[in-house]
């Protein structure tokens, strides 16, 4: 898909995202199997806090979704090393 070639406002966030993503995979020349490993969402955190402005206590919700756990390929190497 051509980033250029999109009107922002047809293309929605998470297009975007992905569009960023393609473009970055092919910079680097990743393997296709890599940058599919990279792009899957294995997990989604949700943040939930309450802050008090002006008096008022206001709920605020939050998301994060990542590829996987940084440490997981380093604790497989250091195994596999021993």
């Amino acid at each position: 898909m051509n980033f250029q070639r999109i009107l922002p406002s047809a293309i929605g966030f998470l297009d975007s995202v992905n569009m960023m993503f393609d473009r970055a995979a092919e910079q680097l020349s990743l393997p296709e199997d890599v940058a599919k490993a990279v792009c899957n969402c294995n997990a989604t955190y949700e943040v939930q806090f309450s802050v008090r402005l002006r008096d008022q206590l206001h709920g605020f919700r939050g998301f994060r979704s990542v590829p996987s756990d940084p440490y997981s390929f380093l604790n497989e190497n250091y195994t596999a090393l021993r």
